[in-house]
């Protein structure tokens, strides 16, 4: 299961005001039009009161926002850079300045201005929900929660739904401060506690998120895979629905609704699941996997299987349970030894320390009667799991089928008793009938 990518919706830049000076016409006009969202018009006034005035710092930093919102993110780092070099203790120039960073993937120094920003007035909230945000990315996810807990716990009493994000309207000192709350706050500090596995209090904050935005799909999809985790199956499975009706083509979350049915006992559902996902990304390797599995277990359909398995290694050629799973498939149903043992050599390559691909592979090999080859899994098996009572049976007979009777009486005496140790004396029963076989020279027929 996965979950769903945090939100990187950015709360809210600010803007400075100034009281109606003579010589500040010009910037003043500039806010005017920036409030208008007339951004263009904006950075030319601001062009000409900085001509006036080249230390007028807010005007750094208000031409820096308009450009921003232009998407010219590197000319508005430049002014707020200059804003901070004009006023290093203007807070609203480093918020912003990092707001820019962080859009940029500069998530280090966003973090640093952030910081910056909150030292030097740590009333100015909105930056608390900004860094938030980054220390998710960064999967710092106990800061993240404290950042997201202060913002919520300043702001929960200013919300305003239709707004999130905006223009202040509180003056404090030489600038204005966002006060308008963003429910988003609660979804980043879902997404951390997810991550955290404090399931029951992702869900409390994925809920009160949706109070505020009941449209948003991945709020469900992420609230479905805490209650997945608790293994409230049916809850999970509503909002991956829901998230799905919001949302048609939401491939992960038929995917993880089709694993929800399947921990609940209801694969055939879970199949159909698996192929909406697969319809709505073709590209989805586990969705192929998932159904592949499930035709192996509901359908019988092993050669779909097969041809599933395949689809997932062709998207991605790491996948090793794709190829541990085909190999077992190509020797019980295909009597595809070669096929196999290709198979669990590319899962080994993945996965070297699995014990359970280098016992496949090896009794793979023995079908084939490459005994030596084998012998060397069964050896890498043991070293790995020496309690393993097959790896000794079968390493046995591989050394009779050599030639080694004594060697394989061995093996096969050291299986019988971890068998019976095991308490499974209808296995050490089997393997002293093997033991009669080495001593009347049936593993040499084939020689």
């Amino acid at each position: 299961m996965k979950l769903s990518k945090l939100l990187s919706a950015i709360l809210v830049l600010g803007i400075i005001s100034c009281s109606p000076k003579s010589d500040e016409t010009d910037f003043n006009r500039g806010n005017e039009h920036l409030q208008q969202k007339e951004y263009r018009a904006a950075i030319a006034d601001y062009n000409k009161a900085i001509k006036i005035n080249p230390k007028l710092a807010k005007a750094y930093n208000n031409r820096g926002y308009a450009r921003y919102e232009l998407k010219d993110y590197q000319a508005a780092i430049a002014d707020y850079s200059k804003a901070i070099q004009l006023d290093s203790k203007l807070a609203i120039a480093y918020y912003n300045r990092g707001l820019a960073y962080a859009l940029l993937g500069n998530k280090q120094e966003a973090m640093a201005d952030y910081t910056k920003a909150i030292k030097i007035n740590p009333k100015l909230i909105a930056v608390y929900y900004s860094r938030g945000v980054v220390w998710n990315e960064l999967e710092e996810y106990q800061a993240a929660i404290a950042d997201f807990t202060k913002y919520i716990r300043v702001n929960s009493n200013n919300v305003n739904v239709d707004q999130n994000r905006g223009v202040a309207r509180n003056q404090s000192k030489d600038y204005r401060r966002a006060i308008n709350f963003t429910p988003n706050a609660y979804y980043g500090r879902g997404v951390a506690r997810n991550q955290l596995k404090d399931y029951k209090r992702a869900i409390i904050d994925f809920t009160k998120y949706i109070e505020f935005n009941p449209n948003f799909a991945d709020a469900y999809y992420n609230r479905a895979y805490a209650r997945n985790e608790l293994k409230d199956y049916q809850g999970a499975i509503k909002d991956y629905t829901k998230a799905v009706k919001i949302n048609p083509k939401y491939a992960k979350a038929y995917y993880n609704r089709g694993y929800a049915r399947v921990l609940s006992g209801n694969e055939e559902e879970a199949m159909a699941d698996f192929t909406e996902a697969i319809k709505a990304n073709p590209r989805l390797a586990e969705a192929y996997y998932s159904r592949g599995v499930s035709r192996t277990r509901i359908l019988k359909d092993y050669s779909g299987a097969i041809t599933d398995y395949t689809q997932a290694i062709a998207i991605n050629p790491n996948y090793a349970d794709a190829y541990f799973n085909r190999g077992n498939l190509r020797i019980k149903f295909k009597k595809d030894y070669q096929g196999a043992i290709d198979d669990y050599t590319k899962y080994i390559k993945i996965n070297p320390k699995d014990d359970n691909a280098y016992f496949n592979r090896g009794s793979a090999r023995i079908d084939l009667e490459d005994y030596q080859a084998a012998i060397t899994d069964f050896n890498k098996v043991i070293k790995m799991n020496p309690n393993s009572a097959d790896a000794y049976k079968y390493r046995g007979i591989a050394w009779a089928s050599l030639g080694e009777k004594q060697k394989g009486i061995t093996d096969l005496k050291k299986a019988a008793f971890i068998f019976r140790k095991q308490g499974k004396k209808t296995e050490a029963q089997k393997v002293l009938v093997e033991i009669q076989k080495v001593k009347r020279g049936e593993y040499l027929s084939n020689l």
